[in-house]
């Protein structure tokens, strides 16, 4: 009693320099309600409104439970200043406190005479109890302080780090158990603005609080925190100074709103949105707790995916400065998605057993899009979106089901008009080379298997019938893609993996898909296009030996250009939409390729040279010759660099030259140089006899070399070529064969003789 005498001296020298009440107000934020994220209209504050600050020190303790559960009835919240060795020990009752939208206070750890205490002392009195606040709230709040006995000073206030609290109407209650005396003592004092002060600890301060609070309200006075008290009035309390009422000083803004709430069935749940007042925060749970400061801040809306309930509360500042919680529950229920079809005419049905609206834009319908009430017919190049909703949408809503009626007619349900693959798919499934993976689904972001590429160039040939099976060990007779990988083994289009196995399952390789559209356009009978370089991609390098060609091939064909980014991915799976832009790209540009020299065309082009040899009709022969390389004369198989080239406009000339010695290469064996007329080198090294009559007569292949070596493809870059064998020993000649070699290399899309090479066995 005497501290509590000691605290009533202390707080009379400070209120000569302190007014009663004094505040250093600042304006408070305009307050508005307001939709989530939108302008709305202030509240205009008004005057004349009573509002008054219950608080309560020395809690928590035995009586605090009591005195909560009565505020919560009656809807009153109020401020309690509360010790911090006693939280721990009652913390359920601290956070229920919080929970019910009380304001949480710092009365110190201890309840000492700050005054007393030295710098650092004071600080950790209200340190600890700020802790020990937080960890029984569960989260992180700030906290005005009342020091123990009104004992302060400004080295104390300066200290706190927070706003004082001192009071107004002092209840008494702690020089009285008189309930009637301390009753008396607040009603009669009582005022708009005030600060009243009672204890919790005592059972009869709580006794005489709930009779208070009865008789305030009924005379029209509304309980506010102390953070609310402030607010209202337009002050913004700061650290450093301290508070004992505040008065109306011409306005008072409204309460803090409970916020609402609208909800829309979505597919996927049960789509919320949250509404409060202008410039609050709404703090929510979607779990059935209580809201607190660390909870969720709604930013827009959200959905719930089950049944559960939902907890909110706008406010500035959680801990005093709230509105009441909103607590809904929300029931999540499902609809069955509509079917729907499309036919190849654009007719398009759907069924449901709930209401179906749908779209034609390809935008998610709502229970405002149109309602299906009968078939409808669409034009191509149209995506359909369609969603089954119970009572407008509000109850229940589908997942949306999708599907596109393209512009060549096809219905994909995984393909958008924005998708940069659309047209080659659509032209894939046209061409009936790129079927789908069921229903409407194309799957185009899926990985092609080695099986299902040679499918799609087995039915770019017309699916031949195939009598035989294929020899790969791992390719079952009674498999899908038995036929296309027999036919595309057979064709030469694939090798396998060199242990017999082929492996249809697994991916093919972007490097392996060049590769077998490579060897595809050799089957077809296309020349293959040369200049493509891998130089342009930084990861060229990564392509493996065997599948350059065949990489450099698609390159300069159009048909691969990258990534976009300067990459190739050569041993990147290739996918559908891949495959789709491929198989385009090849339908189109191959109509553009020079097609190869038919077996029977270079025979037939050969035959004609050789008459030429033959008759030596070397006017004629000179038609036939490179007009940039010339015709190079090989005596023995393997052509040399001192073997002697001949332009067209020489050869006649030189036919004509029966004295001049000319050095034609090196005799095989010597190595000594090969020097006789032109007249001579014709008779033992081209026409040593009649190849017209030969034995064997062979394209692009040699017959025999012996104990030498052709190298043909590397003398002859791209070359064509048809060997004539002559068993020597049939016309009596010591040799046992001779054979006569013409090579042919293209230049502007005409074929010429390039080489006549000389090849010959003596046993």
């Amino acid at each position: 009693m005497k501290k509590r005498l000691l605290s009533l001296i202390v707080a009379a020298a400070c209120l000569i320099s302190c007014l009663s009440g004094v505040c250093f107000a600042a304006p408070a934020q305009n307050q508005g309600r307001e939709e989530a994220s939108a302008a709305g209209a202030e509240t205009k504050a008004s005057s004349g409104k009573k509002i008054i600050a219950l608080t309560f020190d020395d809690g928590p303790g035995a009586n605090t439970e009591r005195l909560v559960s009565a505020l919560r009835e009656r809807g009153v919240h109020c401020t309690f200043f509360m010790v911090g060795s006693y939280v721990k020990r009652y913390s359920s009752v601290v956070r229920q406190c919080y929970e019910d939208g009380n304001q949480i206070a710092n009365h110190s750890y201890s309840h000492p005479t700050l005054t007393s205490l030295s710098d650092s002392e004071v600080r950790q009195e209200i340190q600890k109890t700020n802790n020990a606040l937080n960890s029984a709230i569960g989260c992180t709040n700030t906290y005005y302080v009342r020091p123990p006995y009104g004992d302060y000073n400004s080295r104390v206030l300066s200290l706190l780090g927070a706003p004082a609290i001192y009071w107004s109407d002092d209840s008494g209650d702690w020089r009285t158990q008189n309930e009637t005396v301390i009753y008396n003592n607040v009603i009669s004092g009582a005022q708009d603005g005030d600060i009243l002060l009672l204890h919790d600890s005592h059972s009869w301060s709580v006794n005489v609080a709930i009779r208070v609070v009865d008789t305030l309200l009924a005379r029209g006075f509304e309980f506010v925190t102390l953070s609310e008290l402030f607010r209202r009035r337009g002050i913004t309390p700061t650290a450093g100074n301290i508070y004992s009422s505040c008065r109306d000083n011409g306005f008072t803004y409204a309460g803090i709103s409970k916020p609402t709430m609208q909800t829309r069935a979505t597919p996927d749940g049960v789509e919320v949105t949250l509404s409060a007042d202008k410039g609050t925060k709404i703090y929510y749970t979607t779990n059935g707790t209580v809201p607190n400061s660390a909870s969720k801040v709604y930013t827009g809306p959200f959905t719930v995916k089950s049944t559960t309930t939902i907890n909110a509360v706008a406010g500035y500042d959680m801990n005093g400065s709230r509105s009441n919680r909103l607590t809904q529950k929300i029931t999540v229920q499902r609809c069955d998605a509509p079917a729907l079809e499309i036919d190849a005419a654009g007719l398009v049905t759907l069924s449901a057993k709930d209401t179906v609206y749908y779209t034609t834009d390809g935008s998610e319908p709502t229970a405002d899009s149109a309602v299906y009430t009968a078939p409808f017919t669409v034009e191509p190049g149209t995506p359909v979106r369609a969603m089954a909703y119970t009572a407008g949408g509000t109850k229940c809503a589908s997942k949306s089901v999708y599907a596109l009626y393209s512009k060549n007619g096809n219905v994909f349900d995984d393909v958008k008009l924005s998708d940069w693959f659309y047209p080659y798919i659509d032209y894939a499934a046209s061409e009936k080379l790129l079927l789908g993976t069921g229903g409407y689904h194309y799957s185009p972001g899926e990985s092609v298997t080695r099986a299902m590429l040679v499918t799609v160039l087995y039915r770019m040939c017309g699916e031949p019938e195939m009598a035989a099976s294929s020899a790969f060990t791992d390719v079952a007779a009674d498999s899908w893609y038995a036929a296309p990988v027999a036919w595309a083994e057979q064709n030469g289009i694939v090798l396998g993996n060199g242990d017999g196995t082929y492996a249809p399952n697994a991916n093919v390789t972007r490097e392996q898909t060049a590769t077998i559209l490579y060897r595809f356009a050799d089957f077809r009978g296309y020349e293959h296009l040369s200049g493509g370089s891998l130089a342009a991609f930084t990861d060229g390098a990564k392509a493996s030996d065997y599948a350059q060609p065949a990489l450099c091939w698609a390159v300069a064909t159009g048909l691969l250009s990258g990534n976009g980014d300067g990459t190739l991915s050569p041993r990147g799976t290739t996918t559908r939409a891949e495959l789709a832009v491929l198989l385009q790209r090849y339908m189109q540009t191959e109509k553009t390729w020079e097609k190869k020299l038919t077996e029977e065309e270079l025979l037939a082009m050969s035959a004609e040279v050789l008459e030429a040899i033959k008759a030596q009709d070397y006017t004629k022969l000179a038609d036939w010759i490179h007009p940039e390389k010339g015709v190079t004369l090989t005596p023995f198989i393997s052509v040399e660099p001192n073997n002697r080239t001949i332009q067209a406009g020489e050869l006649v000339s030189l036919s004509e030259d029966t004295e001049t010695e000319l050095v034609w290469g090196s005799w095989a064996g010597s190595g000594e140089d090969i020097v006789m007329t032109f007249d001579c080198y014709w008779q033992e090294f081209v026409w040593n006899c009649d190849y017209t009559a030969a034995d064997e007569v062979n394209t692009d292949r040699i017959y025999e070399t012996a104990t030498a070596i052709s190298n043909l493809a590397e003398a002859y870059p791209g070359c064509r070529f048809v060997d004539y064998y002559v068993d020597s020993k049939d016309v009596g000649s010591p040799m046992g064969w001779s054979s006569l070699t013409l090579v042919f290399q293209k230049q502007a899309g005409k074929w010429y003789l390039s080489g006549i090479v000389h090849g010959e066995w003596t046993p």
